[in-house]
């Protein structure tokens, strides 16, 4: 009796490519610069004694603004 030769349906799939790693530079360091607590209360109550703001915690965020700026 003579065999009978069945392909298959489905075709092989393509391997995938492979993609290279992409490095990129930044132009600025990441930075370590620390704020003291002190120096934002400071700034905070320069702040409020500028603005006459009493909400001590919108001039401590504002503060922090500032200072992360500033360095």
């Amino acid at each position: 009796m003579a065999t009978k030769k069945t392909e298959s349906k489905t075709s092989a799939k393509p391997k995938a490519e492979k993609k290279e790693a992409v490095v990129t530079k930044t132009s600025k360091p990441a930075s370590t610069v620390v704020i003291t607590d002190d120096e934002i209360a400071q700034r905070a109550y320069e702040i409020h004694l500028e603005t006459g703001n009493h909400d001590a915690h919108e001039n401590w965020l504002e503060a922090e603004k500032q200072l992360k700026k500033k360095k």
